[in-house]
C-alpha cells in the first residue's frame, strides 16, 4: 500500500502563501488546547490565585504538579509520536505505518518491564541514577527502545540497502517477539503491585507530577523532531517513488537513515515517560493530509501541532470523565484508533482496486 503522493511541489514563491493558514490552524488548535485544558477538570481552580497568588496556595499546587506537568508532557507525546508517524509512513511508503510498526514501542515496554521485575530503584545502579537526577524506569524504557531500533535496523539492512518491505516485517517480528517476552515476565512469578505497575505502564498513561522528566525529554525530542521537519522535501521527492527521488539528486539511503534515526529519538524520548501510546501516529497525520494535503512541508508542522494539541484534549476526557477515578490516555487512544485503522484499512483496499 503506498502513501499518498504529493502533487508536484510549487515553486518557492508560492510556499509561504500555501502554508500560512493550515500551519496558523493547527498552531491555534494547538494554542487553545494547552490555554483551555489546564483550567478543566474534577477540581475547580481560581486561575487568577494559580498565577498570581500567594506561593504554595491550593490552587497552584493543582496546576503546577496535578495538571501542568502531564499537560506539557501530553502535547510533547502526541507531537513526538504524530511527526514519527508522518516519517515512518513516508519512509515506509505505507499509510499503516507508525512507531507501533517497527517494534520501538514493544521495545520500550520491555525496558520499563524489566525495570519493575527487577526492582531496579532499589539498586545500587537506580542509586546512582537518582544521584544525576534520572528516574531508573524512564531510563530503563530508552534503553529498551534504543535496543530494539538497532535489532530492527540490523535485521533489515543488507547490501546498503533499507527495503521498506524488509523493514516492516523486521519491526513485525522483533514487536511480537519482545511482547512474547513481556508476557513472559508478567505471568512468571509477579506479585500483585507488580502486575498492576506493569499493566497500568504499558497501555500508556500520563500521570507525572514534576517537570524535570519532561524537561531531560524535551532534549530528545527537539533534536529528533528538528531532523524530521528538515527532511521534509526529501521525503516529498521519495514519496514519488526511490528511482524518480535518486533521479532527482536524493541520496535515499541516506534519507531513510535519518527519517529512521529522528522517528527512533522522538518516539523513544517519549514512550520513556508515557508509555506505549497508540495510534496517534496514525490518526493525526492522515486527518491532516485530508485536511491540508500530502506535501510533508506541510503535513510535519500540522502533524506536530496536531498531534500536540490531540493528546492533550484525550488526556484532559481521560482525568475528568471518570473522576475520581482517571483511565490511562492509551485506552482511549485505541478505542479512538481501533474503527479509523479500520477505515483507513478498507479505504486504502478500494483505492488499490481502482
Amino acid at each position: 500500500m503506498n502513501a499518498p503522493r504529493p502533487s508536484n511541489e510549487p515553486p518557492l514563491a508560492g510556499i509561504g502563501r500555501k502554508l500560512v493558514l493550515p500551519l496558523a490552524c493547527s498552531a491555534l488548535f494547538f494554542v487553545a488546547a494547552m490555554v483551555i485544558c489546564p483550567c478543566i477538570g474534577p477540581t475547580q481552580i481560581d486561575l487568577r490565585a494559580a498565577l498570581f497568588g500567594p506561593a504554595g496556595n491550593n490552587d497552584m499546587l493543582i496546576l503546577m504538579t496535578a495538571r501542568l506537568p502531564r499537560i506539557v508532557l501530553a502535547a510533547m507525546a502526541g507531537a513526538a509520536l504524530a511527526l514519527a508517524g508522518v516519517g515512518f509512513q513516508a519512509m515506509l511508503r505505507n499509510p499503516l505505518a507508525d512507531p507501533y510498526t517497527l517494534g520501538i514501542a514493544a521495545g520500550g515496554s520491555l525496558g520499563a518491564v524489566i525495570a519493575i521485575r527487577s526492582g531496579i530503584e532499589a539498586t545500587a545502579l537506580g542509586a546512582l541514577l537518582y544521584s544525576v537526577g534520572i528516574s531508573p524506569l524512564p531510563a530503563a524504557a530508552f534503553a529498551g527502545c534504543v535496543l530494539s531500533v538497532g535489532l530492527v535496523y540490523f535485521v533489515a539492512s543488507g547490501r546498503g540497502q533499507l527495503p521498506p518491505t524488509t523493514m516492516v516485517l523486521a519491526g513485525v517480528i522483533v514487536s511480537f517477539f519482545l511482547s512474547a517476552v513481556i508476557l513472559f515476565l508478567l505471568y512468571w512469578r509477579t506479585d500483585f503491585v507488580d502486575a498492576f505497575l506493569i499493566m497500568r505502564w504499558t497501555v500508556g498513561s500520563l500521570d507525572i507530577t514534576s517537570f524535570g522528566p519532561v524537561w531531560r525529554a524535551g532534549i530528545f525530542f527537539a533534536i529528533g523532531s528538528a531532523l524530521l521537519l528538515a527532511l521534509a522535501r526529501p521525503l516529498n521527492l521519495l514519496a514519488t517513488g526511490e528511482a524518480l527521488a535518486h533521479s532527482r539528486g536524493v541520496n535515499v539511503r541516506r534519507v531513510k537513515q535519518l527519517v529512521f534515526l529522528g522517528a527512533s529519538i522522538v518516539t523513544a524520548a517519549v514512550i520513556s515517560l508515557s508509555g506505549p501510546i497508540g495510534f496517534i501516529g496514525i490518526i493525526v497525520p492522515h486527518a491532516v493530509r485530508m485536511m491540508f494535503g500530502a506535501d510533508h512541508r506541510l503535513v510535519m508542522p500540522c502533524s506536530l501541532f496536531g498531534g500536540a494539541g490531540f493528546l492533550v484534549i484525550c488526556d484532559t476526557v481521560c482525568r475528568t470523565a471518570m473522576a475520581p477515578i482517571e483511565l490511562p490516555v492509551g485506552v482511549l487512544t485505541a478505542l479512538l484508533g481501533g474503527p479509523f485503522f479500520i477505515w483507513l484499512l478498507r479505504r486504502e483496499k478500494r483505492q488499490s482496486f481502482r
